[in-house]
C-alpha cells in the first residue's frame, strides 16, 4: 500500500511494518510524521532496510522456500517489537 506523506497520521495501528520500495528506509523513518506515530515512539515499528535485503527478498517472493524463511525470520522481530 502507498500512503501519502501527509496521510501518515492515519495510521493507528498496534505494529506497523515498512518494506521501502523504491526509496530507502532513512526515506521513510525521517519523516517527521513518521516518527510522530503512536507505534513508532513506542517501539512497535519496523522498517526493512538494505540490511535485510534477504528477508525482504523471502517475503516478496512467497514461495514453498521463502515462506519458511521469512517466517523464520520475520516473527522474531514481530514478536519482539509487540513486547
Amino acid at each position: 500500500m502507498s500512503l501519502p506523506e501527509e496521510q501518515l497520521g492515519l495510521l493507528d495501528a498496534d505494529l506497523i511494518v515498512v518494506f521501502p520500495i523504491g526509496v530507502s528506509a532513512s526515506d521513510v523513518t525521517g519523516q517527521v510524521l513518521f516518527e510522530q506515530l503512536p507505534a513508532v515512539q513506542d517501539g512497535r515499528a519496523i522498517v526493512f532496510d538494505e540490511d535485510d535485503e534477504a528477508i525482504r527478498l523471502a517475503y516478496s517472493a512467497n514461495t514453498v522456500l521463502s515462506v519458511p524463511y521469512a517466517l523464520e525470520n520475520v516473527v522474531p522481530l514481530l514478536s519482539d517489537a509487540l513486547t
